[in-house]
C-alpha cells in the first residue's frame, strides 16, 4: 500500500536530508525529487515494476510521484535527499513527460565528494550550494541514464487520489465521493486505482484508516469505539471486522 506523503509535496525550496543505518521504507510517492546516495553497504531501489541495486558509491535519483521502496538485503549506511522541483527548475522542466530508464546510476568521484562536503559535512548546506549539488545530480543523470516517455497525467491522477485519501480519511468517505471531489467517474477511478496500486480503493482505505488506529491503540488515552470514529469508521463492527481481517486479531486484543 503506498504512502503519499504531503509534507514532500507541497512546499517551494523543500529540501530534507536525512542519514540512514540499514534503510528501510515502505511504498510511498510524493511530488519532490529524491536522492539515495549509498555510503556504506547496498540498497535496493523498487521502482513499481523493476527492482535496481544500489552499491556503495552508488546512486539512485527518484522523479516526483513514482511510488518507490527501499531495503536493505545487509548492512547499508544511506544519505537520502528530498528536494522539491523548484531547486532544478530547467531539469523538472527539461524532463517533463520523460523518466529515467532506470534510477541507479554510478556518479564521478568529484561528484560524490561534492555532496559530502555539502550535504553531510554541514558546511555550505545554504540554498545556493544545495541548488548547485542538485544540479550537478540530475547533469550526471542525464549522462548516464536514458529518458524515457511516461504517462504524467497517470501519475498525478493518483496522487490526487491518495492525498484526497489522506486529507479525509477520519470521514465518512468513499469511491464516489472521491470520484466527485476530482471530477473523474466512479468506474474509471475503480478500474484506475485498481491497475494502480493493485488493490480496491475500499481496501486501500481501510488500511490507512487501520495503520492510523494501531497508532491511538497504542497510546493507550481512547477507548475502542472512540478509535474506531477517531478512524472514519461508521460502526464500532465494521472497524472490528476491518482490523481483524488487515491485523488477524480485535482491536481489544492487539490492545492486550
Amino acid at each position: 500500500m503506498p504512502l503519499y506523503q504531503l509534507d514532500n509535496s507541497t512546499a517551494a525550496q523543500h529540501a530534507r536530508i536525512d542519514l540512514y543505518d540499514d534503510f528501510f521504507f515502505i511504498p510511498h510517492l510524493h511530488k519532490d525529487f529524491e536522492l539515495a546516495y549509498v555510503l556504506e553497504g547496498e540498497v535496493e531501489v523498487c521502482l513499481r515494476e523493476r527492482r535496481e541495486t544500489a552499491h556503495a558509491g552508488e546512486l539512485a535519483l527518484v522523479f516526483p510521484n513514482e511510488i518507490h521502496a527501499y531495503a536493505t538485503p545487509q548492512h547499508s549506511r544511506v544519505l537520502v535527499c528530498v528536494f522539491s522541483g523548484d531547486y532544478v527548475g530547467a531539469f523538472a522542466h527539461e524532463t517533463q513527460g520523460r523518466r529515467g530508464a532506470r534510477s541507479v546510476f554510478a556518479g564521478t568521484p568529484g561528484l560524490r565528494a561534492y555532496l559530502e562536503e555539502c550535504l553531510l559535512s554541514g558546511r555550505g548546506a545554504d540554498r545556493f550550494a544545495l541548488t548547485g549539488a542538485f544540479y550537478a545530480v540530475c547533469a550526471q543523470f542525464l549522462r548516464e541514464v536514458p529518458l524515457a516517455p511516461f504517462d504524467a497525467q497517470h501519475d498525478d491522477l493518483l496522487c490526487r487520489l491518495l492525498a484526497y485519501v489522506e486529507a479525509h480519511y477520519r470521514e465518512d468517505i468513499s469511491l464516489h465521493s472521491a470520484a466527485r471531489a476530482i471530477g473523474y467517474s466512479p468506474n474509471y477511478l475503480s478500474r484506475f486505482f485498481h491497475a494502480a496500486v493493485g488493490m480496491h480503493f475500499r481496501r486501500y482505505l481501510n488500511q490507512y484508516r487501520i495503520q492510523y488506529a494501531c497508532q491511538l491503540l497504542e497510546e493507550g488515552s481512547l477507548s475502542v469505539s472512540q478509535i474506531a470514529l477517531e478512524c472514519g469508521f461508521q460502526s464500532i463492527r465494521s472497524f472490528n471486522r476491518a482490523f481483524a481481517e488487515q491485523m488477524g486479531r480485535t482491536p481489544t486484543q492487539s490492545r492486550r
